[in-house]
C-alpha cells in the first residue's frame, strides 16, 4: 500500500515489477535520462530518485486493504479469545465448540456436493 523505489519492488516482488516497466516505461532500476548541460556535454542522470517513479506493490489496492484488515480482525479475536480462556474447562469447551463446528461443516459440505442416490425402481 505504500509506495516504494523501483529497485525495492525489483527485488520483493519481480512480477510487479516487469508489469510496471511494461506499462510504465519510465519505472525501470536502469533507465537514465539525458540532460545537456551547459557546456553541451550530454550527461546521464538516473530517474529513480524522481517521485513519479515510485509505485506500490500491491496492484489492486481495495482487496489488498481488504485482506489486511481481516487479517487484524482474526489476529484481535484470538488475542482476545486467549487472553479470556483462564481455566481448563474453558479451553475444554472451547475446543469441543471449534469440533462440533467442523463437524457440522464438513456435513454440510458432504450434502451439498454429494447428490443423494436415488431410489430404484
Amino acid at each position: 500500500m505504500l509506495p516504494l523505489p523501483p529497485s525495492v519492488i525489483k527485488h520483493l516482488s519481480p512480477n510487479t515489477y516487469n508489469l510496471y516497466k511494461q506499462t510504465l516505461p519510465v519505472h525501470d532500476v536502469n533507465s537514465e535520462s539525458s540532460t545537456v548541460n551547459n557546456n553541451n556535454r550530454i550527461t546521464n542522470n538516473e530517474s529513480t530518485n524522481n517521485d513519479r517513479d515510485w509505485r506500490p506493490i500491491s496492484i489492486y489496492r481495495h482487496a489488498t486493504k481488504t485482506e489486511f484488515f481481516k487479517i487484524l480482525a482474526y489476529v484481535a479475536i484470538f488475542f482476545l479469545i486467549t487472553n479470556s480462556l483462564k481455566t481448563t474447562s474453558h479451553i475444554r469447551r472451547l475446543v469441543l465448540a471449534i469440533i462440533l463446528t467442523g463437524a457440522a461443516v464438513a456435513w454440510e459440505i458432504f450434502n451439498t456436493f454429494i447428490p443423494a442416490t436415488s431410489q430404484r425402481k
